[in-house]
């Protein structure tokens, strides 16, 4: 694959699936036609023709039928993208050459190093090179060089670094979309590497999880789309990576696209800033345009009414999740709802009062729960608090989620689970769209 070229100091690699006409693109197709497009590959044909001008056999066919990379070597300077590229293994690398010159708009001049012939751009700000099977495009030549480097056996490829190899044999081998990330690198080369924060994001519970690589996958099957997560730590996982079955996994309607769950954010966000974190977080802020974290916190919450986004924030103490959809595969037939367990409703309630003080509310009930609608103007959302929970969106999703919560719905739920060779931490979460009958 075209991790094989990538430098072993890549902070960020995305590794993307290029054969379409392979069996996890095939199962994507079809999911996708369950979500209201009736011919996925062909629409996807028709806006390169009709938003890029392009002949997909001529012009993007030449790309196709491998897997591409995009890659980051370093998050500081000003211009990130002259740290980075993307390598694409194609059906025709040189056709695939000649169409990136030519739709480049600008002149190329041909150099060569370590034996490779490649392509310098006139203004600087891109090279080009194919190696094999391969097109190479960095932002820099310093990057293309380190590739062909790679090429010429000087320095090592990330597909030979420990830490990738056991991240992507824990993950699935067939993907869509696979993700390597340096989790370690980034924090201390972005501002989540100041001092405030690390200690926050380690009373959090997130030290072991952000210490060392983590790796993604999204995978397509007849179930759904899958997206699979792995993180090489040891010690206990924080409430969130818990093993645990999802009680709102029953409420998303069997139409659902999406469903995401998550748990302990109240903790989490609690155990972040106590102590000296709080001032720690505060001094840091400072530097910038919010004097404190609760003026941060007032500044987001009062355009919804509140004093304070943290006063949604300490409502959701167990699981919460999000379900959404789009019954027709139009935005304008898209539903969607938050539900959270809450531990005080009566709480609960008086925030979601603020949140619709100006909407013109009315009760209704539904399935036996007592659901408020607001309307204000053309929009109209609900929500209701019963049994423990709270559910806030658009009204259908809301009055179809209470409805739902009556019948067991056919659904895979998050799971979390050491992986077999016990080096990582694997989360895997499956969503689809599914025909009512």
């Amino acid at each position: 694959t075209a991790a094989g070229l990538v430098p072993e100091n890549a902070v960020l690699y995305a590794g993307f699936n290029t054969d379409l006409s392979s069996g996890q693109w095939v199962a994507a197709f079809k999911l996708v036609e369950r979500l209201g497009q009736q011919d996925p590959q062909g629409e996807l044909k028709r806006i390169v023709a009709d938003d890029g001008g392009l002949d997909w056999e001529k012009d993007v066919a030449p790309f196709l039928g491998g897997d591409a990379a995009v890659f980051m070597t370093s998050l500081t300077g000003t211009e990130q993208l002259t740290n980075g590229g993307v390598i694409v293994r194609c059906n025709d690398a040189g056709k695939a050459l000649a169409v990136l010159m030519r739709e480049s708009g600008q002149a190329f001049t041909k150099e060569s190093y370590g034996g490779i012939e490649y392509q310098a751009g006139v203004d600087g700000s891109s090279y080009a090179a194919v190696i094999g099977p391969h097109l190479v495009i960095t932002g820099s030549e310093e990057t293309l060089k380190s590739v062909i480097d790679v090429k010429n056996g000087k320095t090592k490829p990330l597909a030979s670094l420990d830490e990738f190899k056991a991240l992507r044999d824990d993950l699935t081998r067939d993907f869509i979309a696979f993700v390597y990330v340096d989790t370690k690198r980034i924090i201390d080369e972005t501002v989540l590497g100041e001092p405030a924060l690390r200690a926050a994001l380690d009373k959090a519970g997130a030290k072991a999880f952000l210490a060392k690589p983590i790796a993604a996958a999204i995978t397509a099957g007849n179930a759904g789309f899958a997206a699979q997560a792995a993180a090489r730590a040891s010690g206990t996982p924080t409430e969130a990576m818990k093993p645990r079955d999802s009680m709102f996994v029953k409420m998303a309607p069997a139409k659902t696209s999406i469903f995401f769950s998550t748990a302990g954010v109240a903790q989490a966000w609690k155990d972040a800033i106590s102590g000296d974190s709080r001032k720690e977080i505060d001094d840091a802020l400072g530097k910038g345009s919010f004097g404190t974290i609760d003026d941060a916190l007032g500044e987001a919450g009062r355009p919804l009414g509140l004093d304070s986004i943290e006063e949604i924030i300490t409502l959701l103490t167990g699981e919460t999740a999000v379900a959404f959809w789009m019954e027709d595969g139009t935005t304008e037939s898209a539903e969607g709802v938050l539900m959270a367990e809450v531990a005080d409703e009566a709480k609960a309630r008086d925030v979601l009062q603020k949140l619709f003080a100006k909407a013109q509310t009315s009760k209704e009930s539904v399935a036996g729960k007592e659901i408020v609608i607001a309307r204000d103007g053309t929009d109209r959302a609900a929500y209701v608090v019963t049994a423990g929970y709270m559910l806030i969106g658009t009204e259908g999703a809301v009055r179809e989620s209470s409805a739902a919560a009556q019948t067991s719905q056919r659904r895979r739920p998050t799971s979390i689970r050491r992986t077999r060779s016990r080096r990582s931490w694997e989360v895997t979460s499956t969503w689809t769209s599914t025909p009512s009958f």
